[in-house]
């Protein structure tokens, strides 16, 4: 396809890919914007043949050129979704901190807040334990993917690219879980629990009623996933990304809290960013599992009428 061969083309696709995956306010030099690209999708063997100049030239036009991205002083590019519906001759001229950092100090310049503003849902979310268990994750689902590819029959192929690639997931998480000797069962592994959920499993009545609910549904991200492996565009950038941003589980109550949620989509209004956004809308509390060995220490100090634990671990 033409387009294909089209360098401002590619790279304002890049620009705007790159927009639904990274958060409002984080920052990346043009430099960095260069590395990225070429590690993504759109950078093809036919790009090679451009200069180093010429890639960053095109890198800087997409910038411009988006309805995302705001260059905040010269070689220094926020992403700023606000922008999308404001006039051009309004961009470009926000005032920001002359130490402003790129995008290695990413904590440092997300804007968005954790669910119910809880400083230990924030606290686990950058984890060092999750961001090993999202490098595993990626790494791990990536080779799988490119295996899946191999696979001749087509109705195969089709299932361990749809359904299978979830199944991978659930499976990869588990064996992370249980190479570090920590409690590798579904709901010991999820990353937040609701209070239902917690009672529940203290009535050591648990049969048919929890779900191991993702709080993205996970087709939003792994289709995207699948359909870039089909197409030989799949990056282990893209992978991390995704899984960076939605992948989180939650142990829920499966007759009055599971029925409140909408099963396949995040609902109307959601900003693509926010992956607690349905429980949010469905007024679902939760707080970080309890049962979750590798994130002991990480309960809001204010869940103090939570019933006395059992110590059976066999319970859930």
């Amino acid at each position: 396809m033409k387009s294909s061969y089209n360098l401002n083309e590619q790279t304002l696709l890049f620009i705007n890919d790159l927009g639904q995956v990274v958060e409002d306010g984080i920052v990346y030099t043009t430099a960095d914007l260069v590395d990225l690209f070429k590690e993504s999708m759109y950078y093809n063997d036919v790009l090679t043949t451009y200069s180093e100049p010429a890639v960053k030239k095109a890198i800087g036009y997409a910038v411009t050129r988006s309805e995302q991205w705001n260059r905040i002083k010269k070689g220094y590019n926020q992403k700023d979704s606000k922008l999308v519906n404001s006039p051009k001759e309004n961009r470009n001229k926000a005032i920001v901190d002359i130490n402003i950092k790129p995008h290695n100090n990413k904590k440092e310049n997300i804007k968005t807040q954790p669910p119910n503003k809880e400083m230990d849902n924030h606290r686990l979310r950058d984890s060092p334990f999750r961001k090993e268990l999202i490098h595993f994750l990626t790494e791990n689902l990536y080779n799988a993917l490119l295996l899946k590819k191999e696979i001749k029959d087509d109705g195969l192929r089709k299932y361990h690219f749809t359904k299978g690639t979830g199944e991978d997931l659930y499976f990869l998480t588990e064996s992370f879980y249980r190479q570090k000797n920590l409690d590798s069962k579904k709901h010991s592994i999820s990353d937040f629990i609701t209070q239902k959920a917690v009672e529940i499993i203290e009535s050591g009545e648990t049969s048919n009623k929890l779900i191991y609910e993702h709080m993205v549904p996970k087709n939003i991200y792994i289709s995207v996933i699948t359909r870039a492996a089909i197409h030989d565009q799949l990056t282990y950038y893209m992978i991390y990304e995704l899984l960076d941003k939605y992948f989180y589980v939650c142990t829920i109550a499966k007759n009055s809290e599971n029925e409140k949620l909408p099963s396949r989509t995040m609902g109307e209004g959601w900003d693509q960013i926010n992956p607690f956004y349905r429980y949010e809308q469905a007024d679902i509390v939760f707080f970080p599992n309890i049962y979750n060995e590798s994130y002991k220490g990480s309960v809001p100090h204010h869940v103090n009428a939570l019933p006395q634990l059992r110590t059976d671990p066999n319970k859930i």
